[in-house]
């Protein structure tokens, strides 16, 4: 069984209709809980009987599929992107699990499945019953970083066709807790997903996921959904799905994913209809293939998206999906003969979106012909977190005709977005007019970041175009305007119950009075949209630990001292504070999503807003360079000062033991050849340095396992960059090769200093490690024992493969079996490129997570101790009076006082990122700018200009990466753009 994480073009896939039935009451969830061998002793499950393990070996090369998805690239096509395949099996659960009895004298019965090479697995079920007496099951994968169920008899009440979710990794283990009787489930399984992109998988215990590989779509190219872009669309995005499809074709079961919408109808009854493109269905020119068993498999998951705007964040898919639906519009371009139509289909989910979701039912507009104003698509591209595409050009109304594949005559839209893209995944995905309605769904484009045009099945077409008394799949009306019977012509949005999501708190202010008195400050939530009967709790987190719980008619602050912040906590010169909305609904609850252990909810918890503290030392001067200016007197220039601050992932334990581990040389088949060397990296959390000017890493230090020259070597990977002779983009990659002296001993930090601070850029993601020779004679580093924690395997554990340099686990080859632990590396980050180079350096401040570096307020000159000027906020200054005999200083004082920034519509930006024949940058809000200055990326100024129009010619630059720096009253904003010379 293969998936497909269908492209943002046309794919013939495929599903037969088993009849129009209503939406079943019961919902495929999963129902909370932990497995009890969660909570054994270590030493209860080793003494136990060795757990079975079922291996399931792929039979396709996996680098044949990812080869695939690579053709065509630069064209408009139909192919499936394939994303792995699932390999056909029967195990019954029953026979070869094995008993384990615990301390408690609880039994349970457990089966590990495994897959060689697997980023993820899925698996699918012949039959899937759990006995009606209090049996639950778990689905974790080994490393217990990510768990699905419990599931009960409630999740799914009939024997029948099953699937569970995707779970990261290449093993799985399947816990079984007997019930009353003592009966065993049947769950006979005939299919294991053997998944390649790590994005398609879950991970983690609680509702967060981390998903290391999500960022496989275009980041030169694609805006997540929390960028500025994203702001006036946080409502209409939650009813946005990314679908995982079963399909069976040629044979083979495959597994795709698209993008879906979550439709409101006119009986306004929350039925879970769900609007995507008919090429995301395996079918005929007539109608749908799939089998009605596949169909319940499909899964759609809602909220996978980025929580800032950089790519550095870790993904947040919060577990919400629901499972299974039918087809109810089916509306197919087409191959050959028949009738082209519009590429529409409607879904009805197989169970209602839980109320605790929070979702949106998105409204629609199916009359207006040529919508006029801003268009905009909200989709998952290649499978990745939720991104949005926008479009300020005039719409078209045009045909698909593309390779042997008809839509119907002016069925489509023709869409070019001014800004972001779609890819694989998008598939699906609707456009919103300026209205915020629906008015179409995504069939093709390019795929390639420009000036390319995206194909748009129109939601009018889809209404009624094709009707066919005798075809009930003919026609979208009856089912989104039942209340009517199709004369609807809009229909706007709505919550359910005006259930939204829980709104976090704003206006998060941290405060630093004398050097001694922190005061963290911020705007409580505005009851007026809440239920009367609704309570408000605000919880303050120190450094991830909750320390003060605060009524709604308490005071919104929290105050401490210096040493009260700092004393115990797991960092140095640091501090960081988040705030949390509790709602309590005080008597009134919501039911269970599957992640209550089966109770109401009797309470909700917004997301938590954090902001750093830099508590270390300050430096107070800084050297000035004093030069004669003739008869004006003299010139003073000189540098903002510089800090460090070090981040260990793995904090700072007091006692740390360290261990090693021999691996195997990484051997690779297929496209990606065999790496000459093993750059192993983690990744470091650079979207928390978005806003400082210019952050750079300056040093990196570890704990090799050897004494080697000339074989290990430093190695950094900060997103992507465009390289015109591959026509592709790469991994913009650092390496530094460095020696382990003569004089290291055994189980000593190395501190290895940069030849140049890297300074990147923190809207990208950043891997940092160490690379040596892969060889039959490996050399490595360290690890930090007992240091695993729920998402170590998520931040730690990368090798940089093939020219993308992209990231893949550790046990990503055959036979690596990498500790379950952190490895001992730190990284040392600079605030400026021009900090000058120490060996014998000192970092202010050293955490697990960074803190805002100090911002500098003004600067002072004194003058023979006198002081001449004050206020300034230049590094240059000029004395008339002064002579170069002079005695000069500058003093430094910084800002006290730092607030949180949310997304603002009004915050200056630049447009496009990706700049081709046409070498003019757009500015968005410049009446705000101060200065726009460009750099490259090695830290050098190339263009400055000040109080900028509306659009700047770049055509000096040459082809490359750049940093844009925008200067405000009150902020400085970082972007970075690509330049092509066609």
């Amino acid at each position: 069984m293969k998936i497909n994480c269908k492209k943002a073009v046309l794919l013939a896939l495929a599903a037969p209709l088993i009849g129009a039935q209503a939406y079943q009451a019961y919902a495929q969830e999963s129902f909370g809980g932990l497995p009890p061998s969660f909570t054994a002793p270590k030493s209860e499950l080793r003494g136990a009987e060795a757990i079975n393990i079922v291996r399931v070996a792929p039979d396709f090369n996996a680098q044949d599929l990812k080869t695939l998805n690579e053709w065509g690239t630069n064209s408009i096509h139909f192919k499936p992107l394939r994303v792995g395949q699932v390999v056909e099996t029967f195990i019954d659960f029953a026979k070869e699990a094995k008993r384990t009895t615990l301390e408690s004298g609880k039994e349970v019965y457990r089966l590990a499945i495994s897959s060689p090479g697997a980023k993820a697995l899925s698996i699918t079920y012949k039959d899937f019953f759990i006995p009606n007496d209090g049996g639950k099951l778990f689905i974790y994968n080994t490393n217990k970083s990510a768990l699905l169920g419990s599931y009960t008899n409630e999740t799914h009440p009939k024997h029948g066709v099953f699937s569970t979710e995707p779970l990261k990794g290449n093993e799985v283990i399947l816990e079984y807790v007997p019930g009353r009787r003592n009966e065993m489930p049947s769950l006979l399984i005939d299919g294991i997903g053997h998944i390649v992109y790590s994005h398609v998988g879950l991970g983690s215990l609680t509702k967060k996921f981390f998903d290391p590989g999500e960022d496989n779509s275009n980041p030169l190219c694609q805006i997540g959904i929390n960028c500025k872009q994203g702001a006036e669309w946080q409502t209409e995005k939650t009813g946005v799905v990314q679908i995982v499809m079963y399909e069976t074709e040629d044979g083979k079961v495959s597994l795709g994913c698209c993008s879906g919408n979550l439709l409101n109808n006119t009986n306004l009854d929350f039925a879970p209809y769900i609007l995507t493109a008919a090429h995301c269905i395996t079918g005929d020119n007539e109608k749908p293939l799939t089998s009605q068993a596949d169909l319940d498999k499909w899964v759609f998951r809602f909220n996978y998206e980025k929580s800032t705007c950089s790519n550095g964040a870790e993904a947040l898919s919060r577990g919400k999906s629901i499972i299974g639906c039918t087809v109810k519009s089916y509306l197919p371009i087409v191959e050959g003969k028949g009738v082209p139509k519009s590429d529409g289909m409607l879904l009805l989910a197989n169970t209602e979106v839980p109320k605790n979701y929070r979702v949106y039912y998105n409204g629609w507009d199916r009359i207006t012909a040529r919508p006029k104003g801003r268009i905009v698509g909200i989709h998952h591209p290649s499978g990745d977190a939720k991104k949005i595409s926008v479009s300020d050009s005039p719409i078209e109304i045009s045909t698909w005709d593309v390779f042997g594949a008809l839509g119907g005559r002016g069925d489509h839209f023709l869409v070019t977005f001014t800004e972001g893209d779609t890819e694989g995944g998008s598939s699906g995905s609707s456009i919103f007019d300026q209205n915020h309605l629906v008015v179409g769904t995504l069939t093709g484009g390019r795929s390639k970041c420009g000036d390319y045009p995206n194909y748009y099945g129109r939601l009018s077409r889809h209404w009624d175009n094709y009707k066919d008394p005798s075809n009930p799949l003919s026609s979208m009306d009856i089912y989104l305007d039942p209340k009517t019977k199709g004369n609807a012509e809009t229909l706007a949005g709505t919550w359910r119950e005006n259930l939204k999501p829980l709104e976090g708190i704003s206006g998060l202010t941290i405060k630093l009075t004398d050097n001694e008195k922190i005061q963290v400050s911020w705007k409580g939530v505005d009851k007026k949209n809440l239920p009367s009967e609704w309570k408000l709790q605000y919880r303050v987190y120190r450094n991830g630990v909750l320390v003060k719980e605060l009524g709604e008619t308490d005071e919104l602050s929290f105050t401490e001292t210096r040493t009260e912040a700092l004393n115990g906590s797991n960092r140095e010169g640091g501090v960081v504070y988040g705030v949390q909305v509790r709602y309590n609904y005080n008597g009134l609850t919501i039911p269970d999503d599957g992640f209550n252990n089966g109770k109401a909810y009797t309470y909700g918890d917004s997301d938590i807003a954090e902001r750093g503290l830099y508590l270390g030392k300050l430096i107070e001067t800084v050297p000035v360079e004093v030069s004669a200016n003739g008869s004006n007197g003299v010139n003073l220039t000189w540098k903002a000062p510089s800090y460090l601050q070090e981040i260990s992932l793995f904090g700072y334990p007091k006692n740390m033991q360290l261990g090693a581990y021999a691996r195997p040389k990484c051997e690779m088949k297929g496209r990606w050849n065999t790496p000459d060397r093993y750059r192993l990296v983690q990744r470091m959390p650079s979207d928390k340095f978005v806003g400082e000017k210019a952050p750079c890493i300056y040093a990196v230090r570890l704990i090799p396992d050897t004494k080697a020259k000339g074989k290990y070597s430093i190695c950094i990977r900060n997103g992507v960059e465009y390289n015109k002779i591959k026509d592709t983009n790469v991994g913009r990659l650092y390496e530094q090769v460095f020696d382990v002296p003569d004089t290291w001993k055994e189980g000593e930090w190395l501190t290895v200093t940069l030849d140049k601070p890297f300074q990147f850029d923190p809207m990208q993601d950043l891997f940092v490690g160490c690379g040596s020779p892969n060889d039959d004679a490996p050399i490595g580093i360290a690890y930090v024992k007992d240091s695993d924690n729920e998402i170590r395997r998520y931040l730690d554990a990368f090798l940089l493969v093939n020219g993308m340099q992209h990231p893949v686990p550790e046990d990503y080859y055959r036979g690596s079996t990498p500790p379950e632990a952190y490895h001992a590396i730190r990284v040392v980050f600079a605030s400026s490129p021009d900090v000058e180079k120490k060996e014998d350096f000192e970092c202010f401040a050293k955490a697990v997570s960074p803190v805002t570096f100090p911002v500098v307020k003004e600067y002072k000159v004194l003058k023979n101790g006198v002081e001449v000027a004050k206020g300034l906020k230049a590094t240059t200054y000029q004395d008339a009076t002064g002579s170069t005999s002079d005695k000069y200083e500058v003093k430094v004082s910084y800002e006290t006082e730092l607030a949180t920034e949310g997304i603002d519509t009004n915050t200056p930006a630049v447009f496009p990122t990706q700049l081709g024949s046409n070498s003019t940058l757009y500015l968005k809000n410049a009446q705000e700018v101060a200065q726009l200055s460009v750099y490259s990326m090695d830290g050098a100024r190339l263009v400055q200009i000040n109080h900028p129009q509306e659009s700047v010619d770049l055509s000096q630059l040459s082809e490359g990466v750049f940093i844009v720096v925008l200067e405000t009253a009150n902020q400085r904003i970082s972007q970075r753009i690509t330049v092509l010379k066609k």
